[in-house]
């Protein structure tokens, strides 16, 4: 009645292998052909993940005077891999955007052209492991309050064989980094009156960071702190939240295939309404405003320029209809749109995405035993372009019209 002990484990893998032709600069390279005429390579991105994940941990329930407690000890592992390569191939007619002709067909880069360039080649495995314990109680059903504290390691081995920075080749190399940290997460929430409470968190995190080719290789770290207020009043409730985040060790692309490690701060606020108008009509909406800025000025990047990819505003409204005949039961359908702000596609802030919306769409069946349902992204096949992480400065296509389906058994 008091005690309960669980393992989770997890195994993942993915890969990739992304082709495509394209100009290598954000403004015009060959202005002395013409004003928007650009240099174009074939290049192949690949990159394979694999991961395995386990957690034990043993769980204690208790009360204790005016308090119910939960305690929780536990222990974590994963080992995550990390492999790839970009190879280029740069014998590929340039193209006026004013006038284009993509006369060059794309042919996947080979070391047999003259033209062929092996911008990285990369292995990286990140073994963490850690053990942690917490306490969360609640002190006269009112003040409700959360104490964990986590002992951290992570091990990274960086293997790069084809390392580049602007003035040419190193020789293969491997970049090693380990360390050990204790992290604290602490909350609270005080039920002010009924239907209304305010909270604060603070939590500190550490984790391995992907391919970087800053040939400085570090964990990340950051640290969080929010507050904010929940309510209910009837049919509606909400929580509105403002947040700070601090994060260093941060790859960033400072140029053609070299990077960076950055410090960022993150400040905004976020707003989540839901309201049941009966047993069939809920209304979900959202908003939240981030702005994410380089803490640190960084080779030729000044501090407090906005970190790409992050919209500053952005938020969701969605409506979902529960059927209630009996011959109907289970069943549900909903929609909603989804809006941001135009991102910045640079570290310098020279060049934004513009705002744009999807719109999605659900079907849905459950019961006591199975939950399925149809999704589908984009429904109105909108076009819209986002920032591309790849040589600074580029955009490329949202995602189209996409459907999903997914189903779960419980037994």
């Amino acid at each position: 009645s008091v005690w309960s002990f669980n393992v989770k484990a997890r195994w993942t893998r993915s890969e990739f292998d992304q082709n495509s032709q394209g100009p290598t600069t954000a403004a015009p390279d060959l202005t002395f052909i013409g004003p928007a005429v650009w240099s174009q390579i074939n290049t192949e991105v690949y990159q394979r993940q694999q991961e395995f994940s386990i957690n034990p941990n043993l769980q204690g329930r208790f009360n204790w005077g005016p308090t119910r407690n939960t305690v929780l000890v536990g222990a974590d592992y994963s080992r995550f891999k990390d492999t790839g390569f970009m190879n280029v191939d740069f014998g590929v007619d340039p193209v006026d955007l004013l006038n284009p002709s993509f006369t060059t067909p794309y042919t996947k880069p080979s070391a047999a052209s003259p033209f062929f360039f092996p911008f990285f080649d990369f292995n990286q495995v990140a073994t963490t492991k850690g053990a942690y314990t917490q306490l969360q109680s609640s002190i006269f059903d009112r003040i409700h309050v959360l104490a964990g504290i986590r002992l951290a390691s992570i091990d990274i081995e960086y293997f790069e064989r084809v390392p580049f920075s602007g003035g040419g080749f190193f020789p293969p190399e491997l970049f090693v980094s380990s360390d050990t940290k204790a992290l604290s997460r602490l909350g609270v929430v005080v039920d002010l009156v009924k239907g209304l409470s305010v909270y604060a968190s603070y939590s500190e995190a550490m984790r391995a960071t992907g391919f970087t080719q800053a040939h400085t290789v570090a964990p990340e770290y950051s640290k969080q702190r929010e507050a904010g207020i929940k309510f209910k009043a009837g049919e509606l409730s909400g929580t509105v939240a403002v947040f700070e985040i601090d994060r260093r060790n941060i790859p960033v692309i400072t140029g053609v295939a070299v990077a960076a490690l950055s410090e960022q701060n993150s400040r905004g606020f976020e707003a989540d309404l839901l309201w049941q108008l009966n047993r069939s009509w809920q209304i979900l909406a959202n908003y939240g405003y981030t702005n994410t800025v380089f803490a640190d000025s960084l080779q030729g990047i000044p501090k407090g320029n906005h970190v790409p990819f992050v919209p500053e505003h952005s938020g969701r409204l969605w409506a979902n209809y529960a059927f209630e005949p009996s011959f109907l039961k289970g069943w549900s359908i909903g929609s909603g749109i989804y809006v941001a702000s135009g991102q910045y596609v640079d570290t310098l802030n020279v060049y934004k995405t513009d705002p744009y919306f999807t719109v999605d769409a659900r079907l849905g069946y459950e019961n006591e035993w199975l939950r399925a349902a149809l999704h589908v992204k984009n429904l109105t096949g909108e076009e819209y372009f986002l920032p591309y992480p790849w040589f600074g400065g580029q955009v490329a296509p949202g995602a189209p019209r996409a459907i999903y389906g997914t189903i779960s058994y419980r037994y």
